[in-house]
């Protein structure tokens, strides 16, 4: 056996047994942590809420409810005005919110899959076989 690949077996036997469970649960606790991680990221980052808050307002679903709510929000009488700007930006969080979320879920997912990918082709040695000669 080579140098080389002694130290391949000893890198892959370290990995395996510091690399977390492979079990479904312990994949879905990874993704919700990372997506924990990520979703706090964009929170803190101007340019994310921006980009989510022109995705709510301008292209999702979320659109013609919130048009609605913030035409009652213009409408509103002065007494009335500040309780309904509230209600709007409350509503408007809860959903740039969920759009972030969503995708600091998905990259988190997308995170772990090329993770376990990466692992796999180690394990296999698929790319390393031309160096162990």
């Amino acid at each position: 056996m080579s140098r080389f690949a002694r130290q391949l077996s000893a890198a892959q036997r370290q990995y395996d047994n510091a690399s977390p469970d492979e079990s479904g649960d312990a994949r879905d606790e990874w993704i919700a942590e990372r997506a924990d991680e990520l979703f706090d990221e964009r929170m803190d980052d101007p340019e994310a809420v921006t980009d989510a808050v022109e995705d709510v307002l301008g292209f999702s679903d979320w659109a013609d409810a919130l048009a609605g709510d913030m035409a009652a929000v213009l409408m509103a009488s002065d007494a009335a005005f500040e309780a309904e700007a509230v209600r709007f930006f409350s509503k408007l969080y809860q959903h740039v919110e969920k759009d972030i979320r969503a995708d600091a879920e998905t990259e988190a997912e997308w995170e772990r899959d090329l993770w376990e990918a990466e692992q796999e082709e180690m394990r296999s040695g698929a790319d390393l076989r031309g160096w162990a000669a």
